[in-house]
C-alpha cells in the first residue's frame, strides 16, 4: 500500500514538472484591461488556457484569472502559465 502510495505521488509530481501547455497567451496576464469594466459585465472566453493563480488556484484563462484579481483588490496574481502542481 504504501509502495501505490509512493507510486501516484510520484507520478502526480512527474506530471506536474513536465506539463507542456500550449498557451496562445504565454507570459504574464494584463489584468489591467480588465479594471475598465464593471466586473459584472466581464464576460470570459471558454477556451481552456490554463493559468496559475498566486492563489495556488488553477484557472481556465487569464480572464478568469484577471476577475479574481479584481474580485480580490490585486491580491490573486499570475504566477505561470499551465495548472498549479502542489505537492503535499
Amino acid at each position: 500500500m504504501k509502495i501505490a502510495g509512493f507510486l501516484l505521488l510520484f507520478a502526480l509530481a512527474h506530471l506536474c514538472l513536465t506539463s507542456d501547455v500550449e498557451d496562445e497567451n504565454l507570459g504574464e496576464e494584463d489584468c489591467d484591461y480588465y479594471k475598465k469594466f464593471p466586473l459584472e459585465t466581464i464576460s470570459c472566453p471558454v477556451e481552456y488556457f490554463p493559468v496559475c493563480g498566486s492563489d495556488f488556484i488553477t484557472y481556465g484563462n487569464g480572464c478568469h484569472l484577471c476577475v479574481a484579481n479584481l474580485k480580490t483588490n490585486g491580491k490573486v496574481n499570475y504566477v505561470h502559465d499551465g495548472p498549479c502542481c502542489r505537492v503535499l
